[in-house]
C-alpha cells in the first residue's frame, strides 16, 4: 500500500492556493475490535469565525478522496 499522507498534504496545499484553508488533525485511539492503535483523521475549516468539522474518517484514502473531490468541484 502506498503512503498517502504526502498526497493528503499536497491536496491541502492545493486548496490553500485556491484560498480555502483546510486543517488536518489526527487523533490516535486504541481499537478493541482491531486490537491495535488506529488513527482518526478530521478535516476542519474556518466558517463564520468558527472551526467547523467538514469530514471525519478512520481511513487516509477516504480523506484523500474527499479533498480531491472538493478540489474538482
Amino acid at each position: 500500500m502506498a503512503n498517502l499522507r504526502p498526497l493528503l498534504h499536497k491536496l491541502q496545499a492545493a486548496h490553500s492556493a485556491k484560498g480555502r484553508r483546510i486543517l488536518i488533525n489526527q487523533f490516535q485511539a486504541y481499537s478493541e475490535k482491531a486490537e491495535r492503535m488506529v488513527t482518526k483523521i478530521v478535516l476542519s475549516e474556518k466558517q463564520k469565525g468558527k472551526m467547523q468539522k467538514i469530514f471525519e474518517t478512520w481511513n487516509v484514502h477516504e480523506a484523500v478522496r474527499f479533498l480531491a473531490d472538493e478540489l474538482n468541484k
